[in-house]
Order: structure tokens, then C-alpha cells, then sequence
């Protein structure tokens, strides 16, 4: 009834784990290479305790209870693949319960899910992603977490989704991809963004977060639907970028005044729908479609 750490060396399912007492505050990860986070549920059943995971080198989050498995091609220092699964179903696995993560850069591959709606302690809501790493997506869904740094080339669907708390966030050079509502519903996050070498920002990416400012740059190509819809988003500078406007992307935001470049050529059905601020829109010669109601709504528009 004293046990308060327990040890995972290798990859677990529900059945392996033994009844664990309620003291139970440590998961100790150092010696395991693949880890199923949400087979270790049985460990925090009924469990108020603060609980520390700790990782070790080229550990690998991921869960085969769907069975719908892949092989992960990430390079892990060796020429062989990595065991993974797309999918990872964690979903109430860390709800309710407070986490405390450690050596989380050592982790090469977190699944999908990993984290979602975990409570973080203060020491674990400051949270950095490095290019040697690969991230899924919803992994910090509805969690604490106040602090993002990513610098993978992809960031995964909802990756902090419904993360009131989040007010800084820093995106790196090697980052590419934006999925879809990547930091969809953050309030609180106060952001200048930059899309640096960003190629592509998925639909409803932004929408309803507290982003104030967006420079576009030349690697954009896309701005998917509702990516900045819903935010009191005042200035986008378009002068480097040639994005395709996706349905709904700026819907309801706070802009007053747009240049869209010379590159631009789509503006999709309702792209600025709502934007009752909006006062001057500058559109170029090169624009081939503008869509249904792109610009209903707009009271304060003129000709």
C-alpha cells in the first residue's frame, strides 16, 4: 500500500498492469522505448494524487487500440521502422487528474491525444517541441498549458484546442504545416504571427483565439476556411504572401483595412463575411474569382 512509483520498460497493455494503491504519484518511462499512454489508465483509476511521468530516450507515445496501425518513417538514429499508430484514443485517460511532465524532449514521437485534458503543475505548463521531435494531434487539448514553443514541420490537428490559458506561443523556421484548429478557441493568446515558412494554415486554425496581427509571407499558399474567423484581428499584411482565401477566413474579425498584394487570385465564398469593421479593400487586377457574399456584411464599406 506504499508503492508510489511504478516502472514501465516496454510496451503495456491494460491486462499487464497489477492493482496500483491509491499513492501513487510517479510513472517512471526512463527504460521504455514505446509506451501506450492510454493502456496505462488502470494506473490513475480513482487516483487524486499529483502524478510525475518521467521519459527516457526515444520513448514513442502511441496506443494500437484502434488496430488501425502504421509505421512511423522518423528517423530514430537507426535504419529500422518504428512501430506507431495514427490513432491514439486517450480521451478522459488524464481528465480531472494534475501531471507533472519530465525529460518530455526526450520523447520522439508523442501520439495523438496524449495529454488531452490533462491538468498541468506549474513546472509543466511551459512547453518547448524541437525539430528532432513529432507531435500528433490534440495532445494538449483543454489542458493549462500557458506556453508553446513548437519547431517541428508539422503541428498536429487541435494541438492545444480549447487552451484558454495560452497566452505565448512561438512558431520556429522548420515549421510548414499548420492543421486544422491547431490553436482553435485560445482567448488569451497574445500574438503577433509571422508565417515565417509556413506553406499551408488549416481551417478554423485561429478561429476565436486572441491573435492581433498576421504577416504573410511568401511560402503561404492557403489560408484553409475560418482560419482567423471570430478574433479581433486588426492588420494582415499580404505583401509578400499569394494565399489562397479559403471560405470564411477572416469571418467576423476586426480588420479595417486590407491590401490584399498583387498575387492573390481566390477569395472564397464569404471570406470576409461580418468584418463590420472593414472600411478599404484593395483588390488586385489578378484576382480570377471572388465568391458568393466574400464580402457581405461589411456594413462599413464603401465603393
Amino acid at each position: 500500500s506504499d508503492l508510489d512509483t511504478y516502472f514501465v520498460d516496454n510496451l503495456i497493455g491494460e491486462d499487464d498492469i497489477p492493482t496500483i494503491p491509491s499513492a501513487l504519484t510517479k510513472v517512471d518511462m526512463t527504460d521504455a522505448q514505446k509506451v501506450q499512454i492510454r493502456s496505462l489508465s488502470p494506473l490513475f483509476t480513482n487516483n487524486s494524487n499529483e502524478i510525475e511521468l518521467v521519459f527516457g530516450n526515444d520513448v514513442v507515445i502511441a496506443d494500437n487500440s484502434k488496430n488501425e496501425s502504421y509505421y512511423c518513417d522518423y528517423d530514430f538514429d537507426t535504419d529500422t521502422e518504428i512501430y506507431c499508430d495514427r490513432l491514439i484514443y486517450n480521451e478522459g485517460v488524464f481528465e480531472g487528474l494534475k501531471l507533472k511532465l519530465t525529460n518530455l524532449d526526450k520523447v520522439k514521437y508523442i501520439g495523438w491525444y496524449a495529454f488531452k485534458d490533462a491538468t498541468l503543475d506549474n513546472t509543466s505548463q511551459s512547453i518547448a517541441i524541437s525539430s528532432n521531435q513529432t507531435i500528433g494531434g490534440h495532445v494538449f487539448e483543454n489542458t493549462n498549458i500557458t506556453s508553446l514553443d513548437l519547431n517541428t514541420e508539422e503541428i498536429g490537428e487541435a494541438i492545444c484546442k480549447d487552451c484558454s490559458s495560452l497566452s505565448t506561443l512561438t512558431l520556429g523556421n522548420n515549421v510548414k504545416k499548420l492543421y486544422g484548429s491547431v490553436f482553435q478557441n485560445t482567448p488569451n493568446l497574445n500574438l503577433e504571427f509571422d508565417s515565417k515558412n509556413i506553406e499551408s494554415i488549416g481551417g478554423f486554425a485561429f478561429e476565436g483565439s486572441g491573435v492581433s496581427k498576421v504577416s504573410l509571407r511568401s511560402a503561404l499558399t492557403l489560408i484553409d476556411e475560418m482560419a482567423f474567423a471570430n478574433t479581433n484581428l486588426g492588420t494582415v499584411d499580404f505583401s509578400e504572401s499569394t494565399p489562397r482565401l479559403g471560405i470564411l477566413a477572416f469571418y467576423n474579425s476586426n480588420l479595417s483595412s486590407v491590401d490584399l498584394g498583387n498575387g492573390v487570385t481566390t477569395i472564397s465564398d464569404y471570406a470576409f463575411h461580418r468584418c463590420e469593421s472593414l472600411t478599404d479593400i484593395t483588390i488586385p487586377n489578378g484576382v480570377t474569382i471572388i465568391g458568393d457574399y466574400a464580402f457581405a456584411n461589411c456594413y462599413s464599406l464603401t465603393d
